[in-house]
């Protein structure tokens, strides 16, 4: 498996370290799952953006949320 390597003063991995061991996790997981939490926020912002920007462009393509769920055969009572 490809490894990272990050750089951090004495006092930031003293930081890191004592964050870890009040949440009761190994550093190397709590880093690896804040670092993908927060870059799966910027990446559905992103896409956000970009839906939004292809409504702006053309509003006509969007449909009610209930037709959606239809069209996908999902049952909103269901979920």
């Amino acid at each position: 498996m490809p490894k990272l390597i990050i750089e951090v003063t004495e006092e930031e991995k003293a930081f890191l370290e004592e964050v870890a061991k009040i949440k009761g996790e190994d550093l190397g997981d709590l880093l690896k799952d804040q670092l993908f939490e927060s870059f799966e926020d910027i990446y559905d912002l992103h896409a956000a953006e970009l839906g939004s920007e292809e409504y702006r462009k053309n509003p006509e393509m969007a449909i009610p949320f209930e037709e959606y769920m239809k069209k996908m055969n999902i049952d909103p009572e269901k979920e």
